[in-house]
């Protein structure tokens, strides 16, 4: 009798499930954001990796436009620096464009000193380690601090302080700089393991299942001839 070829064996269909979460997660994960490598945007088009030991220093990233500075958290900003940094912690004053290939600092340089209070913006300039959504940039009040946001981002800070005319900035918050990209993955993970974690229930019940079976079958068996006593000459 042949026991446990089948039983720890999980079913096609959850294999397949599993295997499309899997390959969905992998998708969200390293293609998620537009791919703007093949724009002719210098502004959006870098092609580096930024990330984790790989870091894309400041002669990396969009030069500052006039009356701007690049922002670090140690200034100057040091050749080597990996370009990381935001103002956070602070007052969102709104987006200044959503994530486009066809964004130039330029363009969030002009949007920000039409809006009042303006302090400076930040610019996606690479998708980063998480993929981000290139060309989306907010603009940002005096208020809250330099930090390390995530690979990809860079700050300018406006030279001359917040713009004190202009358009009055949104009543409503600003939408977070986080894309959701990051929401996505952990839920897509959550998912996996969950089904993982009912596939290895689902085998565990079928092997003690046919184990059972195995026992009451075995001790149904009529036992081998001989197996009573000596036989008499």
């Amino acid at each position: 009798m042949q026991y446990g070829s089948g039983a720890l064996a999980p079913s096609r269909g959850a294999v397949v499930r599993v295997t499309a979460l899997v390959m969905l997660f992998g998708a969200a994960s390293g293609q998620g954001g537009d791919d703007c490598s093949a724009s002719s945007n210098t502004d959006t088009n870098s092609q580096k990796e930024c990330k984790y030991l790989k870091p894309c220093t400041k002669n990396d990233v969009p030069a500052a436009p006039a009356q701007y500075t690049m922002e670090c958290e140690t200034m100057p900003c040091p050749a080597d620096q990996d370009i990381m940094f935001d103002r956070q912690e602070g007052t969102d004053l709104g987006e200044l464009y959503a994530a486009s290939c066809d964004t130039t600092v330029q363009m969030c340089r002009d949007k920000c000193e039409q809006t009042f209070g303006c302090c400076g913006f930040n610019f996606q300039f690479n998708p980063g380690q998480y993929a981000a959504k290139v060309g989306r940039c907010v603009a940002k009040a005096c208020d809250g601090r330099i930090v390390t946001s995530r690979y990809g981002m860079v700050y300018y800070q406006r030279e001359a302080g917040a713009v004190t005319s202009g358009a009055a900035p949104p009543m409503t918050p600003a939408p977070s700089d986080d894309d959701g990209s990051g929401m996505l993955v952990g839920i897509i993970i959550g998912v996996v393991l969950l089904l993982g974690v009912v596939a290895a229930v689902v085998i565990k019940k079928k092997s003690s299942s046919n184990a059972v079976q195995f026992s009451e079958k075995y001790q149904e068996m009529p036992p081998p001839a001989g197996a009573g006593g000596a036989t008499k000459m």
